[in-house]
């Protein structure tokens, strides 16, 4: 195993295997503090450059580690550093649990991991508890949780991105004056009918937003919801919950904490967005896991 320390963090490269497929994770955890019993699996939600949200995933280990939290990120199966064909966010069980076996084996006297997962990061982890429930998974951390239906999507767009446009005086003197077609009027009738519309329930298999629901239910410890406003992807996730038969009552989850960030985009690449989610997942921790 490669080992490196920076600013107070130890941080070792392990490799994986998942599948028969070679990948690698890299273990964050306190260079000197008490390490707490439960540590921290990193879920990536699709293909990532190393910047940007990879970036940010850089940011958070090192920030939990410091707090007593070893973190572990890793690259399922088509992503980053494990060659194979890109894998759906939906078909992620695998992966997770090698990484978990990957972590038990490095860290044998852990007692549990919390799942955190941004976008469909965060569906694989719901859809994970829903379909291998296991006492060794002891909470789950969910950023912007991707649930996108025509349905979502349109209402999303509808109120977060035609409503500004309608509302805006410039948008109307564009208009009058030519300036901007009717296409964008139409699209925004052709939105709110399609939004109106009820989810039909699916002739095969579950809906992958309806198996999240199973395990937004299925899974019995604390959960921690982080949602921005800027994004549409977590207005669509409002939208689901609040329409989809199958999330009904899903704010009444025993053990369910929210927090929500005002101009926030996706990947809270705001500074200030960072660190105000960062210091809420470790305060988090600190509560329902002291080191």
């Amino acid at each position: 195993m490669n080992t490196i320390e920076h600013q107070g963090v130890r941080e070792t490269l392990l490799p994986l295997s998942l599948q028969g497929r070679r990948s690698v994770a890299l273990l964050s955890e306190p260079a000197q503090a008490p390490l707490a019993t439960v540590a921290v699996l990193v879920i990536v939600g699709g293909p990532q450059y190393r910047v940007g949200a990879h970036r940010q995933f850089v940011k958070m280990a090192r920030a939990l580690a410091a707090g007593g939290y070893a973190v572990l990120r890793f690259d399922h199966r088509g992503l980053g550093d494990c060659v194979d064909a890109l894998r759906s966010f939906e078909v992620l069980d695998d992966d997770i649990d090698g990484a978990i076996g990957a972590l038990r084996q490095a860290r044998p006297d852990l007692q549990g991991v919390v799942l955190w997962g941004l976008c469909d990061g965060a569906s694989a982890a719901l859809l994970h508890a829903a379909r291998r429930p296991q006492d060794f998974v002891r909470g789950w951390v969910l950023a912007n949780p991707w649930t996108r239906s025509p349905q979502s999507e349109a209402a999303a767009r509808v109120k977060h991105y035609y409503w500004e446009r309608l509302r805006n005086p410039a948008f109307w003197r564009k208009l009058l004056s030519g300036g901007v077609g009717l296409g964008a009027l139409r699209g925004w009738w052709q939105a709110r009918r399609l939004a109106a519309q009820r989810p039909q329930a699916a002739a095969g298999p579950m809906a992958f937003q309806d198996a999240m629901a199973k395990g937004w239910r299925a899974g019995h410890g604390p959960l921690l919801l982080q949602l921005c406003s800027a994004d549409l992807t977590a207005q669509e996730f409002l939208h689901t919950a609040a329409h989809r038969p199958s999330w009904q009552g899903w704010d009444g989850r025993n053990q369910l904490e929210r927090r929500d960030y005002a101009g926030a985009d996706h990947t809270f690449s705001q500074p200030e967005a960072l660190q105000a989610a960062l210091a809420d997942t470790l305060a988090w921790l600190q509560r329902h896991f002291p080191a």
